[in-house]
C-alpha cells in the first residue's frame, strides 16, 4: 500500500528508498507492482516497467492509471500496436468509472448511459458486469420504461439466464492475452524461487 501511495503522490525520491528497502515477496497485490512499475519506469527500465505492470494489471484489470503507465512503457520500448491498446483500455475504463460516478450522485439510472456502461463492460470482457447493469437499470426504471411487475420479472429472468449460461460456458472472464493488450508475458511470480 505505501509503495502505491508513494508512486500515485509522484514521490520519486521516497518511492525509491522503498523499492530498495522492500524485500521481494511474491505478492498478490496490484498496488505493490503498480509501485513496483512506477519505479522503473522513473529509473528509464521500460522493460521491466512492462513486466510489473502486467502483474499489477493481472490481479486488477479495472486501473485506468496502471493502463496509461503499462502504455507508457510499451511506447518506449517499441510495443505501439499494444502502447495503442493500452491507451484505448484505459480510456474505456475511465469512461467506466465516470458513468458509475454518476449513478452515485443521481438517484435515476439514465437507460442511455446504462446501455454506454453496459457496452463499455461487454467490450472489456466483463459480461456479468454489464448484465447485472442492465438489471440494476431495468428495476430503477421500470416506470419510464413502461414496463409491468411481470415484465419486469420475465426481464430479469432472461438477464439471469444469460448470466447462467455464461458462467456455465466459462467464459466470464477476459483473457491474459486481452488483459495484457496482446503483449506475451511470463509470470514473475512463476519465476522467483
Amino acid at each position: 500500500m505505501r509503495g502505491r501511495l508513494l508512486a500515485s503522490l509522484n514521490q520519486s525520491e521516497k518511492l525509491a528508498q522503498w523499492n530498495h528497502d522492500w524485500v521481494a515477496d511474491p505478492v498478490d497485490d496490484p498496488g505493490y507492482w503498480y509501485a513496483r512499475g512506477v519505479h522503473a519506469q522513473n529509473t528509464g527500465d521500460h522493460s521491466k516497467a512492462v513486466e510489473f505492470f502486467c502483474e499489477c494489471l493481472l490481479t486488477d484489470a479495472t486501473a485506468p492509471e496502471a493502463y496509461h503507465r503499462f502504455s507508457e512503457s510499451l511506447k518506449q520500448i517499441g510495443e505501439n500496436e499494444a502502447s495503442q491498446r493500452a491507451t484505448r483500455r484505459a480510456k474505456q475504463l475511465e469512461e467506466t468509472h465516470e458513468i458509475g460516478s454518476l449513478f452515485t450522485k443521481d438517484e435515476s439510472r439514465d437507460p442511455r448511459k446504462v446501455a454506454e456502461l453496459c457496452t463499455l463492460l461487454d467490450d472489456l470482457k466483463r459480461p456479468l458486469e454489464s448484465l447485472s447493469w442492465q438489471a440494476v437499470a431495468m428495476v430503477y426504471n421500470q416506470q419510464s420504461l413502461g414496463m409491468t411487475n411481470e415484465n419486469l420479472t420475465l426481464q430479469l429472468k432472461a438477464i439471469n439466464q444469460k448470466r447462467m449460461q455464461i458462467i456455465e460456458a466459462g467464459s466470464q472472464s477476459a483473457t491474459e492475452q486481452f488483459i495484457l493488450c496482446g503483449i506475451e508475458h511470463d509470470p514473475i511470480i512463476r519465476r522467483l524461487p
